[in-house]
């Protein structure tokens, strides 16, 4: 992905059930009462509960909070982002849709906007397939180093792997 400067990534995410893990992570980061977020290249604390926002994607209107988690870095990385939230359900919320879902707003340089939202199924089932497909490529020769899947991969490894299906500014991507 080319890297983008004054540029904003927002990104967030709903799941049909939450396993033991994503229940740690969450409680785990909520104890530790700030919210993550990267601002201008720099890492920002603050205080938790700032940035509560009502995101539309999967069909549904969601409750989220920015949070610590795995996908700001990832994603920081992967754009090149000088502005990046992650952000997570709101455990208080209740929770809705059959479907796990993920969301991505771009906003790049010059205001240009892109919507994507990732639908993939039952999640635990989703991450379940992406690990294994994940295993099965690196043993079957990947290029060494430290990688998220979609680096290594490419972009339609998620697809490929689970049968997800990826909309773009509200367009069927593929």
């Amino acid at each position: 992905m080319a890297t983008l400067r004054n540029d904003v990534l927002l990104l967030g995410a709903a799941v049909t059930r939450r396993s033991n893990g994503v229940l740690q992570t969450i409680q785990e980061s909520l104890s530790q009462g700030v919210a993550i977020t990267y601002r201008d290249d720099q890492v920002v604390r603050e205080p938790l509960g700032s940035g509560a926002a009502v995101l539309t994607f999967g069909g549904a209107q969601r409750q989220m909070l920015p949070g610590p988690v795995g996908d700001l870095e990832a994603a920081r990385l992967a754009s090149g982002a000088a502005n990046v939230v992650a952000y997570i359900a709101d455990p208080a919320a209740p929770g809705s849709g059959t479907d796990s879902c993920a969301w991505a707003e771009v906003v790049a340089p010059g205001g240009h906007i892109a919507v994507a939202e990732l639908v993939t199924g039952e999640g635990v089932r989703a991450t379940a397939a992406i690990a294994a497909e994940t295993a099965r490529r690196v043993l079957a020769g990947a290029k060494p180093g430290a990688w998220t899947p979609g680096q290594l991969f490419g972009a339609d490894f998620v697809t490929d792997a689970t049968g997800a299906q990826v909309t773009v500014n509200g367009q069927r991507a593929k």
